[in-house]
């Protein structure tokens, strides 16, 4: 088994919302209208804390961070432009590179803008149309129970390297659940944003944007949830009472 021992902080908070997210997917499972809609998504992983300042935590196979989506194409800019301007260089000198050359050097960088990442890196992981299309079903249905859950959990920190993208499912995985219950307005700089949306993910999203699948998903999963409010409340009640953790 592959695992992640990490140190300097409570395990403990994920190991009892990591409870809270499969209580939710059964939920999700449950309900006609979110089980019709394939939304029990929510990824959970085992988190086995070893004390109060160090644990083992699962590792989730096939998945990558978008801050390494990112840093990929960041990587392949770089060293286009570097082959560009050598090419370039040898010929003739920068000061007399002509207007349209350099208009096209720049075009070309910038043919795939960081907010059409993640929309390329699904349609192009599919390996046909076909699965492409569902790949991209699954992630906006994923992406639209982990905002909507996330916000009901005050979860904060959604920075890249913490949202994951898993193998040809393309679903969305969310890490490290310690900012959680609005901690993160209480920041030095605060989290005013109810989930991360950045155009990087609304982009993938495809042709039917938030007003598609995303929008669908998020008003069952929502109705879902609400219509199981009181086994919602209590359960995160007692998970917030439990005196081994330190909220």
């Amino acid at each position: 088994y592959t695992y992640l021992l990490k140190g300097r902080e409570d395990l403990r908070m994920d190991e009892r919302l990591m409870q809270v997210l499969r209580a939710i997917n059964s939920m999700l499972q449950a309900d006609p209208s979110a089980a019709a809609r394939g939304l029990a998504t929510v990824r959970c992983y085992s988190v086995t804390p070893l004390g109060p300042r160090a644990g083992l935590i699962q590792w989730v196979p096939s998945t990558t961070s978008l801050f390494a989506v990112f840093r990929q194409w960041q990587a392949a800019t770089l060293e286009r432009h570097g082959a560009m301007e050598r090419g370039l260089s040898s010929a003739t000198p920068r000061r007399n590179w002509p207007a349209d050359l350099l208009r096209a050097v720049f075009a070309s960088l910038a043919a795939v803008a960081p907010r059409q990442l993640l929309a390329r890196v699904l349609w192009a992981g599919g390996g046909s149309a076909a699965l492409s299309w569902r790949r991209l079903q699954r992630y906006s249905r994923s992406l639209a129970v982990m905002s909507c859950v996330g916000h009901l959990l005050g979860l904060g920190d959604r920075h890249p390297d913490n949202i994951l993208l898993e193998g040809r499912e393309a679903g969305v995985v969310h890490i490290d659940y310690n900012v959680c219950w609005d901690k993160g307005a209480k920041l030095r700089v605060p989290e005013v944003v109810p989930f991360r949306l950045t155009q990087m993910l609304s982009t993938a999203l495809g042709v039917g944007g938030l007003e598609g699948v995303f929008r669908a998903a998020c008003e069952t999963t929502f109705a879902c949830l609400r219509r199981r409010r009181e086994a919602l409340v209590g359960l995160a009640d007692a998970v917030l009472s439990d005196p081994g953790v330190d909220w």
